[in-house]
């Protein structure tokens, strides 16, 4: 694992592009439990994380996608997407505590800020309650009652923990969303659907989940543990983001794990913090940190885009963002209509039209702006036009 990470760290020297103007240090830190004992994969995961740390400070952003068996590390691998791009790094410290492994990195990172104006502002985001991918995933026959409250409920938090994103609380309203086993014409009516919660809720991103399994297998750990008749419980989660503006999947990922089952038949609360300490509970919690992360990372480049609440004698126009979202007076807007049309497959498809007149932002409030135009109106501008940061 070691190996294939410093071939990456390799390969993403190897795109170093300079420029001066914008080339800096920074000093993240980083931190891992330390699984079985096993230091070097700790210290290979808090290394990991400081990058991640560091890469995003500069406006790039980073992906993981890891399968955890046992708190083993099936598999490792690491994707930073960005113009930015780092020299070299030195371990500047290292310590253990608690049974965590903490680490501090220095890293040189050549990076233009205006690549990424997006991580300015922060984007609206409204997770959806997750569902079960069919009947013998529901918490009934699995033990796990209120499972996937619980699990949204954490998605939802560890969303809410990055800086990039203005997480509305989670819709608890089980939509049956799984875009595996939709037509694309159940599809459209689905998304129509997810297009009105999004105006009510005010998101222009949706986040939705499938629980695929969460089921009780016999142990593969040992032999020991086949004769004893351990169990392992599975686990596999499949996120998805949805762009309301674009009526685009712009992220999915298939997050899995499996954990030697241990928990007592009578306090399977899946609310308890017995349950999130458990082996199970801390892989499943690991997966949504990294699932939260990816989201985030596949967002916080991208620029919010405003909607029209509100017409005044088409000199003054209110939009739906403000200062939960880091807009400021004086920031400029364009101002376009958006329609969608069915191709000839049924598939649904995003088109706008030409920018009319610019705007600036002439007042802000907590979730609303006022807009007026830098030149004289061209009029025709409706309510539900969208509103573009230039």
């Amino acid at each position: 694992m070691l190996k294939h990470f410093l071939k990456s760290l390799v390969l993403f020297s190897s795109l170093l592009l300079i420029n001066e103007a914008f080339a800096a240090w920074y000093e993240t830190e980083g931190s891992a439990k330390i699984q079985n004992g096993d230091v070097v994969q700790a210290r290979t995961k808090a290394i990991e994380e400081a990058l991640r740390q560091a890469m995003l400070e500069s406006g790039a952003f980073v992906s993981t996608n890891q399968n955890m068996t046992n708190g083993i590390l099936d598999d490792d691998e690491l994707t930073i997407a960005s113009n930015n791009n780092f020299n070299q790094y030195t371990l500047v410290s290292e310590k253990r505590e608690k049974g965590y492994l903490t680490v501090k990195i220095r890293l040189y990172i050549d990076s233009d800020p205006k690549q990424c104006i997006g991580m300015n502002y922060k984007k609206n985001i409204l997770p959806v309650l997750f569902t079960y991918a069919n009947n013998q995933h529901q918490e009934t026959q699995t033990g796990l009652n209120g499972f996937n409250k619980s699990l949204t409920l954490k998605f939802q938090q560890f969303l809410s923990s990055t800086n990039e994103l203005n997480v509305i609380p989670y819709y608890n309203q089980n939509l049956g969303i799984d875009l595996a086993n939709h037509s694309h014409r159940n599809s459209n009516h689905m998304m129509q659907s997810i297009d009105q919660l999004a105006i009510n809720k005010d998101a222009q991103y949706i986040v939705f989940g499938v629980i695929r399994d969460i089921n009780l297998h016999p142990s593969t750990l040992n032999w020991f543990s086949k004769a004893m008749g351990n169990k392992e419980r599975e686990f596999s989660l499949e996120i998805f983001v949805y762009d309301t503006i674009t009526k685009e999947i712009l992220f999915s990922n298939n997050y899995k794990t499996k954990a030697q089952w241990d928990i007592d038949e009578n306090n399977t609360n899946t609310d308890s913090e017995y349950f999130w300490q458990s082996e199970y509970g801390e892989n499943i919690l690991e997966k949504l940190t990294s699932a939260a992360k990816s989201v985030s990372h596949t967002l916080v480049c991208k620029k919010p885009v405003g909607r029209i609440l509100k017409v005044e004698n088409n000199s003054q126009y209110h939009i739906n963002l403000g200062k939960i979202n880091n807009i400021k007076q004086g920031n400029r807007f364009l101002i376009e209509h958006s329609n969608n049309f069915n191709d000839k497959n049924g598939i649904r498809r995003f088109q706008k039209n030409q920018a009319k007149t610019p705007m600036v932002v002439t007042d802000v409030y907590n979730n609303t702006a006022v807009l007026k135009p830098i030149t004289q109106s061209n009029g025709n501008v409706q309510i539900n036009d969208h509103a573009y940061i230039e």
